[in-house]
């Protein structure tokens, strides 16, 4: 994860939109010193050890310690009654630390948890210095990072479940009667100096640090000692005030490990806590909101939605200090109303304003099904309107637009009917010039308020128009089905037919015509059904069952003109948003490829290049330098040449030309590249023999034949001039030199393709062996390749296991019958043991993130569960549910075919025709994603309980190159593909395809995602949306794809023949008009 410079916490700036709300903290960060924070020590370390019961009796006969402003223990006697010296520096080697905390584990040893903690605060208030971390007045220097590190960790890892022990606790939450009983025990006299210590140091070491990572850990671990805070208001409120200021103006996992801490102490302790972290939040909500730039929005709507959900923790108390925050905002327009005066109007057109008006319009949203708050919603209504009234010309569009999308979601989610027709219908008599030129794309979500130049542009018009039609579709599309809804639409169509004869673009014309047709359509519809029935106007029930059939299932015409609105709305918005993201200069860190993806989808699929369908009867693969692709073709094998295969440049000679041509003995089972891309190896397993080639010398050949022995795999090693072979039956695994006749052997490997581990740097191999029925890893040295070490590993059949991308631990997991995953050090120390249930198959899928800080386990119990590097503990669990439930912040693809004579969809790339599966067979189909929203239920299938390796559990598993975002199939569900984003711990897509996922991999450059199904289409995913290509060779189906190291050329596989795409990797993207 990147590295994000931070300040120390500061007060955030009150505005008088949160005015209405008293602050009751009264204790800022840092006011209280922590220079008394240390904890009594002896300067040897073995008097402690004999003075243990010494001192454990003195802490028990001390008088009960004020909250925050007693003596510190650093000023008390030392064990032995000899006075410290505090002038007296101690170095603190990993060795002492270590020891201190087999103490502590093991024995609860009072007298090493108390050097413990001195270490721990020392490192908390490190700063650097040219002789080693120091903190000023400290006794206690550490020889190395290696030791700060391990004395931080440790304690922020395990304190908590240390004083609980101490203290008789179980790993609960702590109920605030047993709270009260515990501080009147002798335990907690004893105990508190420690825990009050521990707390303080890692207040400030929060205040202090800027590294994501400890940031994020740092604050799991104080969420697990939330009970022990509560013990201390002063330091909770310290905390409530870090963790606010954290969840404002960090973003990504920081904001979200913050935001769950203020959400535990208002739900749990909610009688004294919640007001408190009500007024801090929207304190932090409304300043944050006081300058917005585009890239900001993001961070903006997790503050608010986060917000939302702290209110739902107790409703009414949120509704009443609701109600004051809306009367504050009703004050504010009434008095911009009245008076005129600018600097009023001024501050109700700000972020602010905006803002505090959309967090309640969510909050009554999401909870005015379940409770009263009638009162709340009709003066948030007449707000909105007022609002609209006051900025009715075309520069605030954006506004009207914002307030209109309001009034719409508030009806919706209430049921109540709120007229909205005429301020849409207001935008259609702006007075705006036609056949203007297009001038700058506009995105409305970005702004507010737009500037004089644009409202002359062809560009405004065409917004205007779409904007109306958009938000008069979701107007109707709620009351479609009513039986009010010919009377509902009545006066709207005299608008929109008086429009239309008016306009002289015929563009403008063509879409209002279209959006009249449907609503007719519709009305039809609605009056034909009103007339077979015999109920009056006002039997209540009735009127409420009337079509609900029909509109359960969506089948009527304006269902499905509303659907392709607003999946054209969806696809548009994200393109103006990417592109405002590029004009303000937000996305720098964003690889130009990601960037360039996000461009009309016409454009993109024109510059795309496929080669010609070229034979294969087997294994094909890039070399490591991406210049090369290799290919079995029976038992030759062939090498082409890829990198004059590139888009946009000229052809000097003709793609993918043959270089190389070598011939072998039998047919190619397996091809892998040597590291260096000079040397090839092809597997003949049924001979069985490995036979070498190389590419800068074709004379040169090797041969390695194991007799009866046999060949069940084989591999190169990092250094390009060994291969490495496993024999049939696993008899033993050879090391072969390519310099010389050398070689090595190894008794006994576990698996043939399995069980074999390179370190990234290739220095070591670790190799999994088995005899009296136990598992061991052996590290060789790739050097000598002598044995390095050699350790037992506690499984019960080991599966697999896999270096860490950098090289510091090994990954071992057991096979399904059992769940384990175990984390081992080079050394063969296990770290780790992590067992997430005992009964049922285990674990089926295991993957490092590309920056090693993650490990993705995948379980047949049909969850990915994620482990962070510094714990080993699981930070995020992912269900994959065969019903997606909303409200969800994924957006969810589903692949569709379609006559062509249909709108043109704008989230389809391709304009290609294919032959549908249809009684006419010359009738042309295309393919798209449609955006579908929650709920929605996915295809499933239940495997076979009477079948061996159940099609069940998370089979694929595939990280993106930055590590932001992880793919997932569940076997059980082969057609659904789920993309999580790790960032926000939160499901980003997925993606309903029509037949069973073949395979799928992510660019190696950027945040592109493709995969493949079996069928002539290729789909790609990027953050921006989801696209269809189709394939232009004939008959050709995609059953497996790869890409080459650099990103720039894709490798598409057929039955008996493969292809070549050319991706495009493009700068910026393109404006287009809706008549696109």
């Amino acid at each position: 994860m990147p590295n994000v410079r931070r300040s120390k916490c500061k007060d955030i700036e009150t505005f008088s939109l949160d005015a209405v709300f008293s602050d009751d903290d009264s204790n800022a960060i840092g006011n209280e010193s922590d220079s008394d924070g240390y904890l009594s020590e002896d300067p040897a370390f073995s008097k402690f050890l004999q003075s243990y019961d010494k001192k454990l009796e003195s802490f028990r006969n001390k008088d009960a310690y004020a909250d925050e402003d007693e003596m510190s223990i650093d000023e008390t006697e030392s064990v032995d009654g000899e006075s410290v010296d505090k002038n007296k520096s101690l170095f603190l080697s990993s060795s002492d630390v270590d020891s201190w905390c087999q103490l502590v584990t093991e024995q609860q040893n009072l007298a090493a948890l108390t050097s413990l903690l001195n270490g721990y605060r020392t490192a908390c208030h490190y700063r650097a210095q040219s002789s080693g971390v120091i903190i000023a007045g400290s006794r206690h220097r550490f020889q190395s990072s290696e030791t700060f590190c391990k004395i931080l960790i440790f304690t922020l890892n395990e304190a908590d479940n240390i004083f609980r022990k101490l203290l008789g606790l179980s790993k609960s939450t702590i109920k605030k009667e047993k709270l009260s009983e515990l501080k009147s025990s002798s335990k907690w006299n004893a105990f508190k100096p420690l825990i009050k210590s521990y707390l303080r140091s890692s207040l400030y070491l929060l205040n202090q640090v800027t590294e994501t990572e400890i940031l994020t850990f740092s604050l799991a671990r104080l969420r697990a000692s939330m009970a022990f805070f509560v013990a201390f208001p002063s330091l909770l409120r310290r905390l409530v005030k870090i963790a606010v200021h954290f969840w404002a103006t960090d973003g990504g996992v920081v904001s979200s490990h913050a935001f769950l801490i203020i959400q535990d102490l208002a739900s749990v302790y909610a009688s004294n806590w919640f007001d408190t972290c009500f007024v801090k939040t929207y304190k932090s909500f409304i300043g944050n909101c006081q300058f917005v730039e585009p890239d900001q929005l993001k961070h903006i709507q997790f503050l608010r939605n986060s917000f939302v959900e702290l209110c739902s923790v107790d409703v009414q108390k949120s509704t009443r200090k609701a109600m004051v925050s809306i009367q504050q905002l009703a004050k504010m327009l009434q008095q911009a109303i009245q008076t005129k005066k600018k600097e009023a109007v001024k501050n109700l057109c700000s972020w602010q304003y905006i803002s505090c008006i959309d967090v309640w319009v969510m909050f009554i949203s999401a909870n005015v099904r379940d409770y009263d708050l009638q009162p709340l919603l009709y003066m948030i209504v007449q707000i909105i309107n007022g609002v609209t009234v006051l900025f009715s010309g075309p520069r605030y569009l954006p506004l009207r637009v914002k307030c209109i999308q309001w009034l719409n979601h508030l009806s919706s989610s209430s049921g109540v009917f709120i007229p909205v027709a005429s301020l849409v219908l207001d935008v259609l008599e702006y007075k705006i010039g036609e056949g203007g030129k297009h001038g700058k794309a506009i995105s409305l979500s970005n702004g507010i308020k737009l500037p004089k130049q644009i409202l002359k542009s062809r560009n405004f018009q065409e917004q205007c128009i779409l904007s109306a039609v958009e938000l008069l579709s979701a107007h109707f599309s709620q009351w479609s089905y009513h039986v009010s809804f010919p009377d509902l639409a009545t006066m709207p169509l005299i608008r929109l037919r008086k429009f239309h004869e008016a306009s002289t673009v015929e563009s403008f014309k063509r879409v209002v015509k279209r959006f009249i047709d449907q609503v007719e359509q519709n009305i039809e519809f609605v009056q034909k059904k009103r007339d077979e029935v015999a109920f009056s106007p006002k039997d209540q029930q009735s009127v409420e069952l009337f079509l609900q059939l029909a509109k359960q299932s969506g089948s009527t015409p304006f269902s499905q003109y509303y659907k392709s609105i607003m999946e054209k709305a969806v696809a548009r918005n994200l393109a103006l948003n990417e592109k405002a993201l590029r004009d303000v200069d937000c996305n720098v860190d964003m690889p130009n490829d990601l960037k360039g993806l996000n461009r009309h989808q016409r454009l993109c699929f024109e510059l795309m290049e496929f080669t010609e369908g070229y034979k294969q009867t087997g294994p094909c693969c890039f070399s490591p330098n991406a210049r090369y692709i290799a290919v079995a073709a029976d038992y030759r094998l062939v090498i082409r040449d890829t990198i004059s295969f590139k888009v946009g440049e000229p052809v000097l000679y003709p793609p993918m030309q043959v270089v190389q041509l070598f011939s072998c003995l039998d047919k190619i089972s397996y091809i892998e590249w040597a590291l260096d891309s000079e040397y090839i190896l092809c597997g003949l397993y049924k001979r069985p023999m490995i036979q070498a080639w190389s590419l800068t010398q074709p004379e040169w050949t090797c041969k390695i034949d194991e007799g009866h022995a046999g060949i069940a795999y084989a591999r190169w090693s990092p250094d390009s001039r060994h291969i490495l072979t496993t024999s049939e039956f696993q008899l033993r695994l050879i090391v072969w030199s390519l310099l010389n006749t050398a070689c090595v052997h190894v008794q006994g490997p576990k698996h043939a393709s399995k069980g074999v581990s390179f370190t990234k740097d290739g220095k070591y191999v670790a190799v999994c062996t088995r005899r009296d029925c136990k598992d061991y890893i052996n590290l060789l040295s790739c050097h000598t390749w002598e044995i390095m070490g050699v350790f037992a590993v506690d499984t019960l059949d080991l599966a697999d296991i896999e270096w860490s991308p950098d090289d510091s631990a090994i990954v071992i997991w057991d096979s399904p019958l059992e769940y384990k995953v175990l984390i081992y050090s080079p050394d063969g120390r296990c770290l780790h043991k992590y067992q997430a249930y005992e009964s049922g198959l285990g674990v089926k899928s295991v993957s490092w993130s590309p920056c090693g800080q993650f490990l993705a386990v995948g379980s047949y119990d049909q969850m990915l569960r994620v482990l962070n590097h510094l714990t080993w503990k699981t930070f995020a669990e992912f269900m994959h549910l065969s019903t997606v439930r909303g409200p969800c912040c994924a957006a969810v693809f589903k692949e569709v075919d379609e006559p062509l004579q249909l709108d043109m969809s704008e989230l389809c790339l391709s304009d290609d025709l294919r032959q549908g599966n249809s009684d006419s067979p010359d009738e042309p189909f295309r393919v798209r994603y449609e955006v579908t929203e929650a709920p929605i239920n996915l295809p499933s299938q239940k495997p076979p309980a009477d079948k061996p390796n159940p099609k069940q559990g998370i089979g694929l598993l595939s990280w993106s190159h930055d590590s932001q975002y992880i793919c997932t199939r569940n076997d059980s569900m082969p057609t659904i593909l789920w993309i999580w984003d790790i960032c926000h711990l939160e499901l980003a897509a997925i993606l309903v395809q029509k037949d069973p996922i073949r395979a799928a991999a992510w660019d190696p450059t950027c945040t592109r995602l493709v995969l493949c199904t079996g069928s002539s289409h290729l789909y790609m995913w990027t953050p921006g949306g989801a696209y269809c290509v189709s394939i232009p060779l004939p008959q050709f189906t995609i059953i497996d794809l790869k890409w080459n190291s650099d990103g720039s050329c894709l490798f598409l596989k057929d039955k008996e023949t493969f292809c070549c795409a050319a991706v495009p990797v493009l700068a910026e993207s393109s404006d287009y008009s809706s008549d696109d």
